[in-house]
């Protein structure tokens, strides 16, 4: 009997084929070319293979995948961080490179800042990132970049055995080792090193003080909740 698109199993019946080869569409692709894709799923009217989860297409950047079951992000339904203890990175997390943007600040913190400096006598921040000016070997933007990552890097209680108040204390803490050891110490114009100390704690106590909003829309923004 013939069997359009299907292929020997071997055992004397067909199954389905993709390239002349047999696969499980339940857990597999085959596009119209013939080609096979792993754990994928037929997407575009089974024109392209996509991401799959249990033989149908899926948005992994808004859906979870679990034991080949779908299901909708919680975070995307309101959940609370702390609802959340064991959350899963988004495919988009795996880029480390979209994640940091350098020294960012509210405007509203910035503004405070400002006021503060001009009282004491300090001058303007032009450059949230080298806010001494003193060029790359003062500038905190490698820093802040990897606070940044730190925040995101999803708080899986269970592997961390860290709650995100803990989580959160942790980043700010290596931001603030960070700034001591690598830039600070390491200047050599003692009226340099000063401003860097001064801007430093500045910083830190940003981060301390209001960084918790941040943190929660950062794990939220790259990780998922995962029933």
């Amino acid at each position: 009997n013939l069997h359009p698109g299907q292929v020997s199993n071997g055992k004397g019946k067909c199954s389905p084929g993709c390239g002349g080869k047999p696969y499980d569409p339940d857990k597999d692709c085959c596009d119209k070319l013939g080609n096979f894709h792993q754990g994928e799923a037929p997407t575009w009217w089974g024109l392209k293979c996509g991401p799959g989860c249990g033989g149908k297409s899926y948005n992994p950047a808004k859906q979870c995948c679990t034991n080949g079951k779908q299901s909708d992000d919680m975070f995307n339904k309101g959940i609370t961080l702390e609802s959340c203890p064991n959350r899963v990175a988004k495919p988009a997390a795996a880029d480390v490179n979209k994640i940091p943007n350098g020294c960012s600040v509210p405007w509203d913190m910035k503004l405070i800042a400002e006021l503060q400096l001009l009282m004491k006598g300090k001058g303007i921040i032009r450059d949230f990132n080298d806010p001494v000016g003193g060029g790359p070997s003062s500038s905190f933007k490698d820093d802040c970049n990897a606070h940044d990552v730190c925040y995101a890097k999803c708080n899986n209680q269970s592997e961390s055995k860290l709650n995100d108040s803990d989580k959160k204390k942790k980043c700010d803490e290596e931001m603030l080792e960070e700034l001591i050891s690598k830039r600070c110490d390491n200047l050599t114009d003692p009226q340099v090193k000063d401003s860097c100390k001064y801007y430093k704690d500045i910083y830190v106590e940003w981060v301390i003080r209001k960084g918790a909003p941040n943190y929660t829309a950062t794990q939220k923004k790259w990780c998922k909740c995962c029933p």
